[in-house]
């Protein structure tokens, strides 16, 4: 799925959240959904263990101040605990029964149902003045506590605009650094296809899949589907072509440098394969795939030339 796709769920799911707070619905976790699902649909480039830690723990903040706000104020205009359950389970009956009238109608049905809630359980117990006021209070109650939740999604929302920020825009524009556009006299086009020129813009010079290994997995894919290995051998350990798991590199092996060597190709034999792989994520993943190869036990002396 495309980087365009993730934002659009992100932004769904932020935008979801937050209207159906008000409404005493579960916005926080839909956000929190989001989050996780652009960092599924990204492969969790930038959304870490930390990030998902900091939304879900504002997400269950959210709920213990919804609690702690609507069970106080209950009991803080006389009412016992009774009033504050019959808040809560008043609020959330209310909220998705609600009066017949369009998007407000689960805001107020919610406050109704805090109200009749509270008052109704208090009344079991005290009597009718000390059973309006508990359910006052639970309606502020409801009120403060939709107003907090709000903010946590306010944050939550902007955590993901940082997070889409932060991913520049997509694979293609990582940093701002481009790979110069390599010629030479002896350009073999794979599949008879030139790469784009000028190349794709800013590509990153540093491998942004480098040490994640389903992307090796990927690359590896790449590497027998291109037929890679009809030159190189299986698993890179040469044959009509030079290693690519000895580490000795003759054009460099640099992320960027083994990137050109792949899209650009190099002199004596290496076709470009920048014009049939013309994403740059698929020949980072080719080179997270060769950086990934373990040299072997016995390296011959001589070099490929």
């Amino acid at each position: 799925m495309t980087h365009v796709a993730a934002v659009a769920v992100l932004a769904l799911c932020c935008v979801a959240g937050l209207v159906l707070i008000p409404l005493g619905l579960p916005g926080l976790w839909i956000m929190a959904g989001g989050v996780l699902a652009y960092g599924a649909l990204t492969q969790f480039q930038h959304v870490s263990i930390a990030i998902m830690a900091v939304v879900l723990g504002l997400a269950f903040l959210g709920e213990i101040v919804e609690w702690w706000v609507g069970f106080g104020l209950a009991r803080r205009y006389g009412g016992s605990r009774r009033a504050g359950w019959g808040a809560l389970i008043g609020g959330m009956v209310g909220a998705i029964v609600g009066v017949p009238l369009p998007v407000v109608g689960s805001v107020i049905g919610a406050l109704i149902g805090a109200f009749a809630g509270a008052a109704l359980f208090e009344y079991t117990v005290s009597g009718a003045t000390t059973a309006v006021r508990a359910g006052w209070g639970a309606v502020l109650g409801r009120v403060a506590a939709a107003a907090a939740k709000i903010g946590f999604g306010v944050v939550i929302a902007v955590i993901a605009v940082v997070l889409v920020a932060s991913c520049g825009g997509g694979s293609a524009a990582r940093t701002s650094a481009t790979q110069p556009d390599v010629r030479h006299d002896e350009h073999i086009f794979a599949g008879a296809t030139p790469p784009p020129a000028p190349p794709p813009a800013a590509v990153a010079t540093r491998n942004p899949f480098k040490g994640d290994r389903r992307s090796a997995d990927e690359g590896a894919t790449i590497f027998t589907a291109m037929n890679c290995d009809g030159c190189h051998g299986g698993g890179g350990t040469g044959w009509v072509g030079p290693s690519l798991a000895d580490g000795r590199w003759r054009f460099g092996g640099s992320d960027g440098a083994i990137f050109e060597s792949i899209y650009y190709g190099r002199p004596h034999g290496m076709p470009a394969y920048g014009g049939l792989l013309r994403q740059p994520d698929a020949v980072w993943k080719l080179v997270t795939y060769l950086q990934s190869l373990e040299p072997p036990a016995d390296v011959p002396t001589e070099t490929w030339r």
